[in-house]
């Protein structure tokens, strides 16, 4: 059988938006510079000038999309602010190390309610080798990662909800959360994998009247009653479970792995910040690049016949 071929229909608006990706001016706007002020605090002189939240998170999303070191954000911000001829100073790269352990970032999202949110986690980098160091000469103890967990809609394909923890933290541990973080936000419909499938996952998408999609694991049990998640163990263990998948459009979870490789290709795989709560406030600026960056526009397939 030979495999499916499809092609971008929307080609000229998404080359379009592919452009604008680098722009300098889509990433220091007006309403970025509008809310860029910074004061001396306690009216001492000699003390380092405290800057809006707004001016870290534009540097930090800088730094992210231009994959800079702080040092060298903090040079090309005061150039473009040269350039531009605005009274402008970037902040200096030590305050902006110390400020994103507590920086808040308003993330842009789609509003209203979500039909689908797929969900799925990777890892980022902190320290350690390489990839090829590792293959070559095996795995050391200084290796470190965090989880990235993200909440994908399937409509926009822009991140609803995240995440990140410590590199020990379960999956199910953190989709309670995350959807507590959507707040009243109704939800029709969550798809997670196998790592999902515990009960204080299937009740917390129970709170927000949503219909659970997760495969069971291989040794599945029925639980007690009329349990949504029967169907699919009665599937499993009648050899039906793939067509269950296919019944459910459970393959739409693929959209959360295709935002994790959008994440990684535009903004790296490692964290650049030493601290935990800095790498926090680090992975949701580039989470708020991502959903910036796929409100430009995203391409739309049509299948070739």
């Amino acid at each position: 059988m030979s495999k499916a071929k499809y092609r971008v229909k929307n080609w000229s608006e998404y080359n379009k938006a592919l452009k604008q990706r680098g722009s300098v001016t889509f990433w220091l706007d007006e309403k970025a510079i509008a809310q860029w002020w910074h004061d001396t605090p306690n009216g001492k002189r000699g003390r380092d000038l405290t800057y809006s939240d707004q001016a870290i998170v534009t540097f930090m999303m800088l730094q992210a999309v231009y994959k800079l070191s702080l040092r060298s954000t903090e040079g090309f911000l005061n150039s473009l602010f040269k350039l531009m001829d605005v009274p402008l100073k970037s902040p200096d790269y030590i305050s902006v190390s110390k400020r994103a352990r507590t920086v808040k970032v308003k993330i842009p999202r789609p509003s209203g309610p979500v039909a689908h949110v797929v969900f799925d986690a990777t890892g980022l980098k902190v320290f350690g080798e390489g990839e090829w160091k590792v293959r070559k000469h095996g795995q050391e103890k200084r290796r470190t990662w965090r989880k990235l967990h993200l909440g994908v809609d399937v409509e926009s394909q822009q991140v609803v909800c995240e995440e990140l923890s410590l590199v020990n933290v379960g999956d199910n541990e953190v989709l309670p959360t995350m959807l507590k973080k959507m707040g009243r936000r109704k939800v029709g419909k969550v798809t997670g994998d196998g790592a999902y499938d515990t009960k204080e996952c299937y009740r917390e998408i129970a709170r927000k009247n949503a219909i659970p999609c997760i495969p069971p694991r291989s040794n599945a049990r029925y639980w007690r009653g009329d349990h949504p998640r029967n169907d699919a163990v009665k599937a499993l263990k009648q050899g039906q479970l793939a067509q269950w998948k296919h019944d459910t459009g459970y393959h739409q979870r693929s959209l959360a792995e295709t935002a994790m490789w959008r994440f990684k290709s535009l903004t790296g795989e490692r964290l650049r910040y030493h601290s935990y709560n800095a790498q926090v406030g680090e992975g949701y600026v580039r989470v708020a690049v991502l959903n910036k960056l796929t409100r430009l526009g995203m391409p739309v397939s049509e299948m070739v016949r």
